[in-house]
């Protein structure tokens, strides 16, 4: 209520693995988007988490949150654009008729399913879980058939579901999924053992894309 600008770091955003039912931070996106004024953002990578924490420190205008895993860093993603507030930044931009709308880590698993399967699609990297680039979003549903968002975290109050009510109010009439979990609590286990039995992972976004092109 009072506004200040504080930057919280979320260490433990997603699954964390042998922590627990109790320690997994699958719930942070849908409550922080609840709260007024607060801004939401999520890296890809450690070159952009820096950008993020400088982007941080200079904001002034109210509380801001970065949610990253605990988990190894993964490989730099390369040159990234300037940190806009709001505004999300295409990874790969070609001729699809599909586009993966990631947070965070949904990048890396987008990332990984182009390397080993040769699967071409868009990717988008949304930077900001709040507030959510309404432009892109506008842009996308003009241009693509099959829309996917991948976040780890909870699909009930995420990211996605503000994107979904985005694209219906622009008119967007194609196919479209969220890749996140369900309303559960997930156990204790290997963090990589868990995202594959709670279906994020490359070969969950596969079969997604699949699916929205009639291929399943």
């Amino acid at each position: 209520m009072q506004n200040l600008p504080v930057v919280f770091c979320i260490d433990r955003a997603g699954v964390v693995g042998a922590d627990g039912p109790t320690h997994h931070g699958t719930f942070d996106i849908a409550y922080l988007r609840t709260i007024p004024n607060m801004v939401l953002m999520a890296p890809k990578d450690a070159e952009e988490f820096e950008e993020m924490l400088e982007f941080a420190a200079a904001y002034r205008e109210g509380p801001i949150a970065i949610r990253y895993p605990r988990d190894t860093i993964p490989e730099s993603f390369g040159k990234n654009n300037k940190i806009e507030m709001g505004k999300a930044e295409w990874t790969k931009r070609e001729k699809s008729d599909t586009v993966v709308l990631a947070l965070g880590t949904g990048n890396v698993i987008a990332r990984e399913l182009r390397g080993k399967k040769k699967v071409e699609f868009d990717m988008v990297n949304l930077r900001f879980a709040k507030p959510v680039d309404k432009e892109l979003i506008e842009s996308v549903a003009k241009k693509y058939k099959n829309i996917i968002v991948a976040e780890e975290g909870s699909i009930m109050g995420g990211v996605g579901e503000e994107i979904l009510r985005d694209l219906f109010e622009v008119g967007f009439r194609g196919r479209f999924a969220i890749m996140g979990f369900d309303d559960v609590f997930i156990t204790f286990g290997d963090r990589k053992i868990l995202l594959d039995i709670s279906g994020f992972s490359s070969n969950k976004l596969l079969n997604v894309i699949n699916e929205l092109r009639g291929k399943i």
